[in-house]
């Protein structure tokens, strides 16, 4: 088709996906389409359009062929200009949020090489790579964005499972040891805090350290879990580390803990699933509608 100089920067009518964005999305050796395209003037940073039933994120081929591990197609699109840093136009990810947050530490390394911004900010939290890096811990990622500039105390309005407490938190106080601590990752916790991440930070609204975010996750977290022999270790590091704080992680809201761990009981009891990845949130939306059949 581009022999007969058809347009390389049309967009679909549903999604406004051009063809290079497509191809970026396919894992191909030597990606000789986004090669062709790339020759034929085809635009690196045009973006996906927000229309449709979908509603598509904005996103560049780049995020695209981030998405599908096609480290060639993301190759070229660099050689070609495209923009590192460019953020879908929804919710301000980059090429590196989503690297990270699909844990793929190789496609990390390409890009910090490509001078990707380890401090950019989603749109509505202000979110960054560490954070996502704290979430899914990946330790390798973690500590290639810390060599890279990445704070470990970097802080972000994002809530880890919007509900966690009985109010939003608004203030930029989560940083990357909670997060990592709410989740469960131990290794990577340890990681941050070596690095020098605050573990006695805490936030205003809540005054929940890591160690306070541990024991809210460890409530509603299935006792034959892998998450939940994860949490005890965190918190028992956290208490070696801190054994003045045995006494004042006590304080915690028990009424909020046993309304989260009555909620947790009824669900189990209900199907026997899990609850370790389940917001109280959820777990309260599911019992209402449970209590809403009776």
């Amino acid at each position: 088709m581009l022999l007969f100089k058809a347009d390389p920067n049309m967009k679909m009518h549903y999604g406004g996906f051009t063809p290079l964005y497509i191809a970026s999305s396919h894992n191909r050796p030597g990606a000789p389409i986004v090669k062709a395209l790339l020759n034929a003037k085809a635009n690196p940073e045009l973006p996906n359009d927000m229309s449709g039933p979908e509603k598509e994120d904005g996103g560049t081929p780049l995020h695209a062929a981030v998405a599908c591990r096609a480290g060639e197609a993301a190759e070229l699109l660099l050689k070609a200009k495209a923009n590192v840093n460019a953020a879908r136009v929804n919710d301000g990810i980059t090429p590196l949020h989503a690297a990270v947050q699909d844990s793929l530490p190789q496609m990390v390394d390409f890009l910090l090489r490509n001078k990707a911004d380890v401090d950019a900010k989603t749109n509505d939290s202000g979110s960054q790579p560490i954070h996502f890096a704290a979430m899914t811990g990946n330790t390798q990622i973690a500590k290639s964005l810390i060599s890279a500039g990445a704070s470990p105390n970097a802080e972000t309005k994002w809530h880890p499972d919007l509900g966690m407490c009985t109010e939003p938190l608004t203030d930029n106080q989560i940083t990357p040891v909670m997060l990592a601590a709410y989740r469960g990752k131990f290794e990577c916790m340890k990681l941050l805090i070596e690095y020098h991440g605050d573990s006695r930070s805490f936030t205003l609204t809540h005054q929940l350290t890591p160690l306070r975010w541990a024991r809210l996750a460890s409530w509603t977290a299935n006792k034959l879990s892998p998450s939940y022999e994860s949490l005890k270790l965190i918190t028992a590091y956290l208490l070696e580390l801190h054994p003045e704080d045995a006494e004042s992680d006590d304080d915690v809201d028990e009424e909020e803990k046993l309304k989260q761990a009555k909620v947790a009981e009824k669900k189990e009891a209900a199907d026997g699933s899990f609850v370790g990845d389940a917001t109280p949130d959820e777990l309260n939306s599911w019992y209402m509608v449970e209590t809403a059949k009776k």
